[in-house]
């Protein structure tokens, strides 16, 4: 037999990621078909905007349009299950802000309420604020 490093996740992870599953199916079952069949097509399968759109017989436009609603409703729901889970432990939770990324999905939590600077490597600016734009 060969030493094999163990894959297997703690028993908290599997529950955890059960319980993020169970969540996100639900969340997609709230969507409208024409929103969930696009963000399943999109996120989960990794079909381009063109494929999806010759799929469902509509125009790329129309896909990315989709695909941003459906990601904003997603989102909604997300942050109202967190908003109600919060009341049962609020004070667990306080002082902690979600961080989102560029399509809106959460990417961290960072302590204190407010995300942390990017560096002045990856931006180009001291204050972390972002990339500088011309000659500003």
């Amino acid at each position: 037999m060969k030493n094999a490093q163990s894959t297997s996740a703690s028993p908290l992870e599997v529950v955890e990621q059960k319980e993020a599953k169970t969540l996100t199916c639900a969340i997609l079952d709230e969507l409208s078909e024409d929103y969930r069949t696009v963000l399943i097509l999109f996120e989960f399968q990794g079909m381009s905007g063109e494929e999806i759109a010759a799929l469902t017989g509509t125009n790329v436009a129309n896909v990315w349009l989709r695909l941003h609603r459906a990601r904003k409703q997603f989102l909604r729901r997300l942050l109202a299950w967190e908003a109600k889970q919060a009341d049962g432990d609020s004070e667990a939770r306080e002082g902690r802000a979600m961080v989102f990324g560029r399509n809106g999905i959460p990417r961290r939590t960072v302590p204190g309420g407010s995300p942390r600077p990017a560096p002045a490597s990856v931006t180009g600016r001291e204050d972390g604020r972002g990339p500088r734009l011309g000659n500003a």
